[in-house]
Protein backbone atom coordinates (compact mmCIF):
# COMPACT_ATOMS: atom_id res chain seq x y z
CA UNK A 1 0.00 0.00 0.00
CA UNK A 2 1.85 3.48 1.01
CA UNK A 3 5.11 3.95 1.35
CA UNK A 4 6.73 6.69 3.28
CA UNK A 5 8.26 10.03 1.78
CA UNK A 6 11.78 8.67 2.37
CA UNK A 7 10.97 5.12 0.36
CA UNK A 8 9.15 6.82 -2.02
CA UNK A 9 12.78 9.21 -2.89
CA UNK A 10 14.65 5.79 -2.26
CA UNK A 11 12.01 4.02 -5.26
CA UNK A 12 13.00 6.85 -7.71
CA UNK A 13 16.04 6.57 -7.36
CA UNK A 14 16.67 3.38 -7.95
CA UNK A 15 14.30 2.71 -10.64
CA UNK A 16 15.98 5.69 -12.29
CA UNK A 17 19.13 3.94 -11.75
CA UNK A 18 18.30 0.94 -13.79
CA UNK A 19 16.23 2.52 -16.22
CA UNK A 20 13.02 0.29 -15.28
CA UNK A 21 9.90 2.09 -16.10
CA UNK A 22 6.25 -0.08 -15.28
CA UNK A 23 4.36 -1.02 -18.10
CA UNK A 24 0.21 -0.45 -17.63
CA UNK A 25 -0.80 -3.09 -15.87
CA UNK A 26 0.35 -6.38 -14.46
CA UNK A 27 -1.23 -10.15 -13.98
CA UNK A 28 -0.45 -12.72 -11.07
CA UNK A 29 2.12 -15.22 -13.12
CA UNK A 30 1.22 -19.12 -12.50
CA UNK A 31 -1.43 -18.39 -10.19
CA UNK A 32 0.68 -18.61 -7.34
CA UNK A 33 1.78 -15.57 -4.83
CA UNK A 34 3.20 -13.25 -7.26
CA UNK A 35 6.75 -14.80 -7.47
CA UNK A 36 9.01 -13.98 -10.47
CA UNK A 37 8.95 -11.01 -12.46
CA UNK A 38 5.61 -8.86 -13.60
CA UNK A 39 4.18 -9.43 -17.56
CA UNK A 40 1.82 -7.34 -18.59
CA UNK A 41 -1.62 -7.08 -18.41
CA UNK A 42 -4.06 -7.87 -21.28
CA UNK A 43 -7.90 -8.10 -21.01
CA UNK A 44 -9.85 -11.42 -19.87
CA UNK A 45 -10.49 -13.56 -22.40
CA UNK A 46 -13.62 -13.53 -24.65
CA UNK A 47 -14.72 -16.70 -23.60
CA UNK A 48 -14.77 -15.70 -19.77
CA UNK A 49 -17.79 -16.29 -17.48
CA UNK A 50 -19.40 -13.00 -16.06
CA UNK A 51 -19.17 -12.74 -13.10
CA UNK A 52 -21.84 -11.54 -9.96
CA UNK A 53 -23.08 -8.02 -9.37
CA UNK A 54 -19.98 -5.78 -7.86
CA UNK A 55 -22.55 -5.89 -4.11
CA UNK A 56 -22.73 -9.65 -4.33
CA UNK A 57 -19.18 -10.48 -5.37
CA UNK A 58 -17.90 -7.55 -2.19
CA UNK A 59 -19.90 -10.12 0.45
CA UNK A 60 -17.12 -12.16 0.54
CA UNK A 61 -14.91 -9.18 2.12
CA UNK A 62 -17.43 -8.82 4.97
CA UNK A 63 -14.90 -10.22 7.40
CA UNK A 64 -12.27 -6.96 6.69
CA UNK A 65 -15.47 -4.46 7.70
CA UNK A 66 -14.63 -2.14 10.46
CA UNK A 67 -11.89 -0.88 12.70
CA UNK A 68 -8.14 -2.59 13.06
CA UNK A 69 -4.98 -1.78 14.61
CA UNK A 70 -1.88 -2.20 12.16
CA UNK A 71 2.35 -2.88 13.14
CA UNK A 72 4.47 -3.59 10.71
CA UNK A 73 7.89 -1.67 8.78
CA UNK A 74 8.57 0.29 6.23
CA UNK A 75 11.73 -0.53 4.08
CA UNK A 76 13.28 0.51 1.10
CA UNK A 77 15.64 -0.71 -2.10
CA UNK A 78 18.54 -0.13 -0.30
CA UNK A 79 17.49 -2.18 2.95
CA UNK A 80 16.75 1.02 5.29
CA UNK A 81 13.57 -0.13 7.17
CA UNK A 82 12.02 1.11 10.36
CA UNK A 83 8.61 0.17 12.31
CA UNK A 84 5.26 1.73 11.50
CA UNK A 85 1.89 1.98 13.42
CA UNK A 86 -1.30 2.57 11.71
CA UNK A 87 -5.10 2.64 12.23
CA UNK A 88 -7.52 1.19 9.10
CA UNK A 89 -11.38 1.17 8.76
CA UNK A 90 -12.87 -0.12 6.49
CA UNK A 91 -16.50 0.23 5.18
CA UNK A 92 -18.91 -0.77 2.26
CA UNK A 93 -20.30 2.77 0.32
CA UNK A 94 -22.69 3.11 -2.78
CA UNK A 95 -25.25 0.25 -1.88
CA UNK A 96 -22.13 -1.96 -1.12
CA UNK A 97 -20.52 -1.65 -4.44
CA UNK A 98 -17.77 -0.42 -2.81
CA UNK A 99 -15.26 -0.69 0.23
CA UNK A 100 -13.75 1.85 1.22
CA UNK A 101 -10.22 1.31 3.52
CA UNK A 102 -8.60 3.98 4.70
CA UNK A 103 -5.36 3.78 6.68
CA UNK A 104 -3.62 6.30 8.89
CA UNK A 105 -0.14 5.88 9.53
CA UNK A 106 0.59 7.17 13.61
CA UNK A 107 3.50 9.67 14.35
CA UNK A 108 5.93 8.13 15.99
CA UNK A 109 10.02 9.02 16.98
CA UNK A 110 10.56 6.27 14.19
CA UNK A 111 8.14 7.50 11.77
CA UNK A 112 7.86 11.39 12.65
CA UNK A 113 6.45 11.76 9.32
CA UNK A 114 3.63 9.38 8.79
CA UNK A 115 1.49 8.95 5.69
CA UNK A 116 -2.54 8.01 5.20
CA UNK A 117 -3.74 6.78 2.18
CA UNK A 118 -7.62 5.27 0.74
CA UNK A 119 -7.59 1.85 -1.18
CA UNK A 120 -11.65 1.06 -2.72
CA UNK A 121 -12.12 -2.01 -3.13
CA UNK A 122 -14.47 -3.31 -6.32
CA UNK A 123 -15.72 -5.81 -8.17
CA UNK A 124 -15.73 -5.96 -12.40
CA UNK A 125 -18.57 -8.17 -13.49
CA UNK A 126 -17.76 -8.15 -16.94
CA UNK A 127 -13.83 -9.64 -15.99
CA UNK A 128 -14.61 -11.50 -13.30
CA UNK A 129 -12.11 -10.09 -11.18
CA UNK A 130 -12.11 -7.73 -8.13
CA UNK A 131 -10.26 -4.44 -8.88
CA UNK A 132 -8.59 -2.24 -6.40
CA UNK A 133 -7.70 1.77 -6.75
CA UNK A 134 -5.41 3.57 -3.96
CA UNK A 135 -4.24 7.09 -3.55
CA UNK A 136 -2.03 8.16 -0.34
CA UNK A 137 -1.03 11.88 0.78
CA UNK A 138 2.59 11.31 -0.74
CA UNK A 139 1.00 11.49 -4.31
CA UNK A 140 1.44 7.66 -5.06
CA UNK A 141 -2.03 6.25 -6.39
CA UNK A 142 -1.98 2.91 -7.57
CA UNK A 143 -4.58 0.62 -10.23
CA UNK A 144 -4.59 -3.42 -9.80
CA UNK A 145 -7.11 -6.21 -9.83
CA UNK A 146 -7.49 -9.78 -8.27
CA UNK A 147 -9.01 -13.13 -9.67
CA UNK A 148 -10.11 -13.85 -6.38
CA UNK A 149 -9.60 -15.46 -3.43
CA UNK A 150 -6.82 -18.34 -3.08
CA UNK A 151 -5.71 -20.22 -0.71
CA UNK A 152 -6.79 -17.90 1.80
CA UNK A 153 -5.54 -14.68 0.18
CA UNK A 154 -5.45 -12.05 -2.30
CA UNK A 155 -3.42 -10.96 -4.98
CA UNK A 156 -3.89 -7.52 -6.25
CA UNK A 157 -1.38 -6.82 -8.85
CA UNK A 158 -1.04 -3.60 -11.15
CA UNK A 159 1.38 -0.56 -11.00
CA UNK A 160 2.07 2.10 -8.79
CA UNK A 161 2.42 5.92 -10.18
CA UNK A 162 3.40 8.72 -8.29
CA UNK A 163 5.49 11.99 -8.30
CA UNK A 164 8.69 11.26 -10.73
CA UNK A 165 8.04 7.38 -11.38
CA UNK A 166 5.69 4.35 -12.20
CA UNK A 167 6.71 0.80 -11.34
CA UNK A 168 4.77 -2.70 -11.13
CA UNK A 169 3.40 -3.21 -7.56
CA UNK A 170 1.22 -5.58 -5.80
CA UNK A 171 -0.13 -5.79 -2.60
CA UNK A 172 -0.31 -9.66 -1.06
CA UNK A 173 -3.32 -9.81 1.44
CA UNK A 174 -3.54 -12.72 3.89
CA UNK A 175 -6.28 -13.90 6.39
CA UNK A 176 -3.90 -14.81 9.54
CA UNK A 177 -6.66 -15.85 11.87
CA UNK A 178 -10.06 -15.41 12.47
CA UNK A 179 -9.67 -11.49 13.67
CA UNK A 180 -6.42 -10.65 11.87
CA UNK A 181 -4.85 -10.12 8.69
CA UNK A 182 -1.42 -9.07 6.72
CA UNK A 183 -0.55 -6.83 4.18
CA UNK A 184 2.69 -6.97 1.97
CA UNK A 185 2.77 -3.86 -0.57
CA UNK A 186 6.00 -4.89 -2.77
CA UNK A 187 7.45 -2.55 -5.62
CA UNK A 188 9.50 -4.68 -9.09
CA UNK A 189 12.43 -2.44 -8.17
CA UNK A 190 15.73 -3.60 -10.30
CA UNK A 191 14.57 -6.88 -11.58
CA UNK A 192 13.32 -7.99 -8.34
CA UNK A 193 10.21 -7.50 -5.79
CA UNK A 194 11.04 -5.61 -3.00
CA UNK A 195 8.59 -5.32 0.01
CA UNK A 196 8.29 -1.97 0.77
CA UNK A 197 5.33 -1.75 3.39
CA UNK A 198 4.11 -4.96 5.59
CA UNK A 199 1.45 -4.70 8.19
CA UNK A 200 -0.36 -7.03 10.84
CA UNK A 201 -3.61 -6.42 11.44
CA UNK A 202 -6.05 -7.42 14.25
CA UNK A 203 -9.12 -6.14 15.79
Amino acid sequence: MMASTRIRTAIVASIAGAALIGTAGFVLANGGDGGGGPRAAGPAPASAAKGPAPAAALRDMAFFHGAWTCEGRNSSPEGTSFPVRASARVEPRHDGSWLVFDLRELRTPQNPRPASGTWMWGFESSDNRYSGFFFDSIGNRTEQYAPGWRDGGLLFEGRILGPGFEAPYKDVIRRTGGASFSISGQGYVVGKWIVFQHLDCHR
